[in-house]
């Protein structure tokens, strides 16, 4: 999977923590987790994934970024979107 859209699914960091910690999403490229609640916490979980290191596109729009965004512009610089 090269592609992976789940905007608009009312995802918490919960479920934000699952998607980082998931192996099967390695050769992933871009993930659009837009207008969901993912909050700091579940930024932070993506952010510090080991498992999302080949993205190249992140869409974070209507997320509360917070004080994870430096965070997520240190690990996905010009990736990150939103």
């Amino acid at each position: 999977m090269r592609r992976l859209d789940l905007r608009f699914n009312d995802l918490g960091p919960e479920q934000a923590a699952l998607i980082a910690a998931s192996p099967r999403l390695r050769k992933l490229r871009e993930l659009d987790l837009g207008s969901n609640a993912i909050g700091g916490r579940g930024l932070a979980a993506i952010a510090r994934s080991p498992h999302l290191t080949g993205l190249r596109k992140l869409y974070l729009f209507h997320n509360q970024l917070g004080a994870s965004l430096e965070l997520l512009r240190e690990r996905f610089g010009t990736a990150l979107r939103g």
